[in-house]
C-alpha cells in the first residue's frame, strides 16, 4: 500500500470515531434530558433539566439529579429522594462559566496530541470549559446553595436563571458583612 492509502485509511478511521463520539454524546444526553422532560410533562414542571450534583444537597457528589422548576418552587428528584425550595426561601439563580486558563491550556495541549493542530486544541479547550448552576435560598435566616454541574442540561438551566430573573424582582435585600 501507498502512504497515501495508509494516510486517507487513517483520517476515515479517525473521522469515524469522532463522529461515534459526537453521537453517543449527544444520545446521552438525549436519554438522560428525556427522564427529566417526562417528569416535567407529568408533574406539569414549567422547566427540568438532568444534572449532576456537585454540593448542597444530601445526595452523593456527582449523583443525577432532575431539577424540576415551578411557580412554586425548585424540586430536585434523586434516587428516589425529593427534595424542594420553595420559591419564597429562593433568592437567586445563577449560570455560571467555571474554568480556568491553565485548564484550557492543558486541554489544548492533550487535544494537539491526541487529535493533531485544529481540531485536537479546539476539542481540548471546548473539554476544559464547565458550566455550574446555582441556587441560592435563605434557610434558617442563614443564606445557602446548591451547586450542580450543567453538563447535558445547559439549555434548561438558562432557561431557568432568564425565568427566574424575569419573573421575580422582589425587594432589594440588605446585607450585613
Amino acid at each position: 500500500m501507498s502512504d497515501s492509502a495508509v494516510t486517507a485509511i487513517i483520517l476515515l478511521l479517525g473521522a469515524f470515531c469522532i463522529g461515534m463520539f459526537i453521537f453517543l454524546g449527544v444520545y446521552g444526553a438525549k436519554r438522560k434530558n428525556k427522564a427529566a422532560n417526562d417528569l416535567r410533562s407529568q408533574r406539569g414542571w414549567i422547566l427540568a433539566a438532568t444534572v449532576s450534583h456537585k454540593s448542597g444537597l444530601p445526595v452523593p457528589n456527582g449523583a443525577s439529579v432532575i431539577v424540576g422548576y415551578t411557580d412554586s418552587g425548585i424540586v430536585f428528584v434523586c434516587n428516589g429522594s425529593e427534595i424542594s425550595v420553595s420559591m419564597e426561601k429562593v433568592t437567586d439563580i445563577d449560570y455560571i462559566l467555571k474554568t480556568s486558563r491553565s485548564a484550557m491550556m492543558r486541554g489544548a495541549a492533550h487535544g494537539r496530541r491526541v487529535y493533531g493542530k485544529t481540531v485536537g486544541s479546539a476539542a481540548g479547550v471546548a473539554s476544559a470549559i464547565q458550566y455550574d448552576f446555582v441556587i441560592s435560598y435563605e434557610s434558617g435566616g442563614a443564606a445557602k446553595r446548591v451547586v450542580l454541574d450543567a453538563g447535558s442540561g445547559q439549555a434548561a438551566c438558562a432557561k431557568m436563571k432568564e425565568h427566574f430573573r424575569s419573573n421575580n424582582q422582589g425587594p432589594v435585600r440588605k446585607i450585613e458583612l
